[in-house]
């Protein structure tokens, strides 16, 4: 009967796993940002084919909400800056500003790629310490060089080989940084409206 339960326990056990590695682990950005638009009629009567930040919005201290998921805990890698070569691999990715979306599931929205911060990643890189997600290294990309999001945590020094630069060793190249926050990120659509600001990741509610 003990092996009977404790077979039964191990397979709850695995599908629990299974269940994990099809959902991944689920994060929050919380972005404050502020908004300029362009001052043309246009731009907020919805005249473009394509969608806009526009006008509907609070144009200083708006708010939004992102998500994003990952195959890995990133909370439990040790202390470094996960990109390039050792950035995770994001299963799902979301971002609204106003109108403009950025949805990886969703091949009708401004979402083409990833930059982890080289073009084409598969996810978005990290930084980790103290078991925190401090900031994220590179963004996502539209069809052209608009619409962006960059997160600023980007703006390294320009020595680091993210193909090969561990970690660790990136972690140390980026002190300066570090001490002067990884939190700014900017974002513009096709026709003029900009969106930056501050953001901070943290772990989604579970269910």
């Amino acid at each position: 009967m003990k092996r009977v339960l404790w077979a039964g326990v191990c397979a709850l056990a695995l599908c629990a796993l299974a269940a994990r590695a099809a959902t991944g682990y689920e994060y929050d950005i919380r972005y404050v940002g502020r908004i300029t638009v362009p001052e043309l009629p246009e731009y907020c009567d919805g005249r473009y084919s394509e969608p806009v930040i526009g006008c509907a919005v609070a144009q200083d201290g708006s708010e939004f909400l992102g998500h994003f998921s990952t195959d890995i805990e990133l909370e439990r890698l040790p202390d470094g800056i996960y990109a390039g070569a050792y950035a995770p691999r994001f299963l799902t990715f979301t971002t609204r500003f106003g109108a403009l979306v950025w949805d990886s599931t969703d091949r009708t929205s401004a979402f083409t790629g990833f930059r982890d911060p080289r073009l084409g990643g598969s996810g978005i890189g990290v930084v980790v310490r103290g078991g925190k997600v401090l900031g994220l290294v590179g963004g996502v990309y539209g069809a052209a060089d608009h619409p962006y999001l960059d997160f600023f945590a980007d703006a390294g020094p320009p020595f680091v080989d993210w193909d090969s630069t561990t970690p660790q060793a990136a972690l140390q190249a980026w002190q300066a940084l570090l001490r002067g926050g990884l939190d700014h990120f900017s974002a513009a659509d096709d026709r003029g409206g900009r969106v930056s600001g501050t953001y901070s990741v943290i772990r989604a509610a579970g269910p």
